[in-house]
């Protein structure tokens, strides 16, 4: 099905996009373009410290009970983009849509609030997570670039902010430049714009800015207690045509048993405007490591090196297509849409995607791959 989208841009820039879904579930996300890799350093973390206390006192605000314990509302903050969200049954769109502009542009928090939420992101630090392994993989590729660092920020960072520099800090990120909301649901476009007023109030603002990671010739090799191998290859970014030959060498790995049955693969790609990266993980018993080791090396080579057939392809791509078209429910969708709709010029139909796939060649996953295999990262 086509995602045919409408959109209001508002007087400070924010821009509002829907998607007409007939069902009984609604999704709504807020997308900020602002994360980790824009912060300077007496700021590290302080958009994920946001992130937590937006949610301060969400049971007092009007609506608030009733979307949290009819639906999920949420928020995630990474290195580019910063997202607060939430799906509940379409009855409640209004309720939903109303709650999360207003905790985006009058956050509630108070001292106490600051205090318990850093004390709960030092607890997260702790924690062995996919987000700890994406931070470890990009300190490797990226260890003299903003992108490189900890999503939570600096502990030293956090400690310094009270409430009147966060909140400062708050009123210069959260601005129209930096906005997009993606509803999806049975909902009309003008009422949910009208929904969306709080939003005209914030100040337009300036759009982010970021400059280009420079991986280094020799990536840093971290000491780590990993048992398990792991790589981390640095890919390109959002950009055509090298994204649909990524999408297919990350469907591959993920189809492909390394090895006998004890030794488990899984793979990552994360993307970003202007880099990216491939996580590749396997997971074995202590004697087939070395095994499992040498399976996936030479997965990853065949793939930097165009070592595949168009049959590989073609059902890498019929997999995506069944993927795509099963994974369709607002929240998924509006997840896609949030990410697409910031780094693409337009949002591809389901026809055109599928074209692309199948164009991609053994030689374009070699141009998309072979300096990421090059500049490869592997521990233990």
């Amino acid at each position: 099905m086509a995602e045919t989208l409408e959109q209001t841009a508002l007087d400070n820039g924010a821009r509002i996009f829907s998607c007409h879904r007939p069902g009984d579930r609604f999704a709504l996300g807020i997308w900020l373009r602002h994360g980790s890799r824009h912060e300077t350093p007496d700021r590290a973390g302080c958009t994920h410290l946001l992130e937590h206390l937006w949610f301060a006192g969400i049971h007092r605000r009007e609506g608030g009970r009733e979307c949290t314990a009819s639906g999920a509302v949420n928020a995630r903050t990474g290195r580019e983009l910063s997202a607060l969200y939430g799906s509940v049954p379409a009855r409640r769109w209004r309720e939903l849509t109303e709650l999360l502009c207003t905790m985006l542009v009058t956050p509630g928090f108070t001292g106490h609030d600051l205090v318990r939420e850093r004390d709960a992101i030092a607890v997260e630090r702790a924690r062995h997570d996919a987000g700890r392994v994406e931070d470890l993989a990009c300190a490797a590729l990226w260890p003299r670039d903003p992108l490189g660092l900890p999503v939570a920020g600096s502990p030293t960072a956090l400690a310094g902010m009270d409430i009147d520099r966060l909140l400062g800090y708050h009123r210069e990120i959260v601005c129209g430049a930096r906005l997009q909301v993606i509803a999806v649901g049975p909902v009309s476009h003008r009422e949910l714009a009208g929904a969306c007023a709080a939003l005209a109030d914030l100040e337009p603002g300036t759009a982010a800015v970021a400059q280009r990671p420079q991986h280094p010739a020799v990536p840093r090799q971290p000491e780590t207690s990993r048992e398990n191998p792991l790589w981390a290859l640095p890919t390109p970014g959002w950009s055509d045509p090298e994204l649909y030959a990524l999408l297919l060498a990350d469907q591959l790995l993920g189809m492909q048993s390394a090895g006998s049955g004890d030794c488990a693969l899984g793979s990552r790609l994360t993307l970003f405007s202007d880099a990216g990266l491939l996580l590749v993980e396997a997971a074995a018993l202590p004697e087939r490591r070395p095994a499992c080791r040498q399976a996936v090396e030479c997965a990853l080579r065949a793939l930097a090196t165009g070592a595949v057939t168009r049959g590989d392809l073609q059902r890498a791509a019929a997999a995506l297509h069944t993927r795509l078209a099963a994974d369709s429910s607002p929240l998924s969708l509006m997840h896609r849409l949030g990410r697409e709709l910031w780094y693409l010029p337009r949002v591809p139909e389901l026809r055109e995607r599928m074209a692309a796939l199948a164009a991609v060649t053994p030689a374009d996953l070699e141009y998309a791959l072979a300096a990421g295999w090059r500049g490869r990262v592997c521990w233990p």
